[in-house]
């Protein structure tokens, strides 16, 4: 896959590319609903002949109109991963800037879609761009005055909810961590790194890690998880506890057994599995196991 960062207008790339089919969103996450309307751009390219490439933007919108933090599932790294196992050919990657934000929506057509030699688009039903996001999916085919037709997909349910990245998170803040895989296609993930591992008692057969999560994945809310856990040697289950300081910070600390010989620094991956807060409140530590 050939990824493309594209860092204001001037630089957007006019030659050497093909008639394509554009998948276009921002995709945090890449859930279940996303991959539905990438594979649904890998369908009509395949039939068409057409190369399969998204667009999609960084940072979020919020962090540039409104100057918040936005808590992102993935980080943009990632994110270029699952494109590339989908089966996407070229990726462009904008970044969003007051100066993008500020494009009418006739301008960004022309600028990122038909001068991309995009022939047909497909997108999300509230999906929006240029200026106060004026420009809809509905608008896309008039404002491309015929260089390109548009696929729209429609809203993408399970138990009469729909799969968003929204909804996901309202999960992960929720401590309902075994919930996510059944919108995100997995168990959610957060990475990180280890910035102390405590003395292990003689007494104990488990020692703990305290974690620091990336500034591109979120964490559930605080609790006890059972967790998976891997790092570059190993991978193995646990418990995680996720609490706040009274600095205001919060704290990601892992058991971890003794066996197992973990160093300050080394990467992790959290996979989170289930909310075991309630389980220990109820019956204590010893009542929860592993398997």
């Amino acid at each position: 896959m050939k990824t493309t960062f594209l860092k204001s207008i001037s630089t957007c790339v006019q030659t050497k590319v093909k008639p394509c089919v554009m998948a276009l969103g921002f995709f945090d996450g890449v859930h279940l609903g996303h991959k539905q309307l990438i594979e649904k751009a890998k369908y009509i390219a395949r039939q068409k002949g057409l190369e399969l490439t998204v667009l999609t933007f960084f940072p979020h919108p919020k962090e540039v109109l409104n100057d918040v933090k936005f808590h992102y599932l993935i980080s943009l790294e990632r994110k270029i991963e699952i494109f590339e196992q989908l089966g996407v050919e070229r990726l462009y990657v904008i970044r969003f800037d007051k100066e993008f934000a500020s494009l009418e929506p006739e301008v960004f057509v022309q600028k990122y879609l038909i001068s991309l030699q995009v022939r047909e688009v497909v997108a999300g039903f509230d999906f929006t761009y240029g200026s106060k996001g004026l420009g809809t999916i509905e608008t896309l085919e008039t404002h491309g005055k015929g260089t390109f037709r548009v696929t729209m997909i429609p809203k993408v349910e399970l138990y009469k909810k729909k799969i968003s990245s929204t909804y996901i998170r309202s999960l992960l803040r929720s401590g309902k961590v075994d919930q996510i895989a059944y919108y995100l296609g997995d168990h959610y993930e957060t990475k990180g790194w280890i910035t102390h591992v405590y003395e292990l008692s003689t007494l104990n057969c488990i020692y703990k890690v305290k974690i620091k999560a990336s500034l591109f994945n979120s964490l559930p809310n605080y609790g006890i998880y059972k967790v998976n856990v891997q790092t570059k040697q190993r991978k193995f289950q646990s418990i995680c506890f996720i609490c706040e300081r009274k600095d205001g910070e919060v704290d990601v600390e892992i058991d971890v057994p003794k066996q197992i010989k973990l160093r300050n620094h080394e990467k992790v991956i959290i996979k989170w599995l289930d909310d075991l807060s309630e389980q220990l409140w109820l019956n204590g530590r010893e009542a929860i196991k592993l398997v």
